[in-house]
């Protein structure tokens, strides 16, 4: 006979148990995906481990682990197995973390495992950064220009798309004060390779020019290094 009552019973905290353990079990799903080689694969299984830690939090009031995700994003980085979407979701949960001053060291070492990388994640990066910063009483000038300079040493600034350009364009005139960072401003040609479309390559490439025109560039070019730079965008 089953006696109802005492299934019910045991069978709580067991339930309880295993949704705890589901957002670890999806996250080394992942780990093992991406060392695997398997990136797309790696990237469902990271996601569902984020809707389960959702879930848990909103039925069962468990507190989302916050360093295990920040561990395995920043591990997955590298293996191409973070998507935009996830980076988005990750820096949009830090921005509510109670700890403030934590949450925004995530938030830079995520990002930053991206441009260690070499790649820029996604054009808005920065729009999602800056919450976290201002929780953290960080003010957006350090904040844009903390960014800006890690484009510019990291060479990744020519890669970048035009609204990365726009959100750190102020941080990139203060920052080319600097003898040293105002010659990787010129050397940050934009890629042309971003775009199929010749208008936004057309676009980018003047932003660029009219960039090193505010910071008084050309004292540091030869008299025709304009004219030259002027006549087209690189494609590739």
């Amino acid at each position: 006979m089953i006696r109802r009552g005492r299934a019910s019973a045991s069978c709580g905290p067991r339930g309880s148990g295993s949704a705890a353990s589901l957002p670890d079990f999806f996250s080394a799903a992942a780990g093992a995906f991406a060392r695997a080689g398997h990136a797309e694969q790696a990237a469902f299984y990271l996601g569902r481990a984020g809707e389960f830690e959702e879930a848990n939090a909103r039925l069962l009031g468990l507190a989302p682990d916050t360093a295990r995700a920040q561990r395995v994003l920043v591990d997955l980085v590298p293996l191409g197995a973070i998507t935009a979407s996830a980076l988005h979701g990750h820096l949009k949960r830090l921005a509510r973390h109670d700890g403030a001053a934590a949450a925004h060291a995530w938030a830079r070492e995520a990002v930053c495992a991206f441009f260690d990388a070499g790649t820029v994640p996604y054009p808005n990066v920065v729009a999602d950064l800056l919450p976290v910063a201002r929780s953290a009483g960080v003010d957006e000038a350090d904040e844009t220009g903390f960014v800006a300079e890690r484009l510019l040493r990291g060479g990744l600034l020519p890669r970048a798309p035009l609204p990365l350009w726009q959100s750190v364009d102020a941080a990139l005139r203060r920052l080319a004060r600097d003898p040293e960072l105002l010659d990787l401003l010129i050397a940050a040609r934009p890629d042309g390779g971003l775009y199929a479309d010749p208008g936004p390559r057309a676009e980018h490439h003047r932003h660029w020019l009219l960039l090193l025109g505010l910071v008084e560039a050309g004292r540091r070019l030869p008299p025709d290094w304009f004219a030259a730079a002027a006549r087209s965008p690189r494609t590739s």
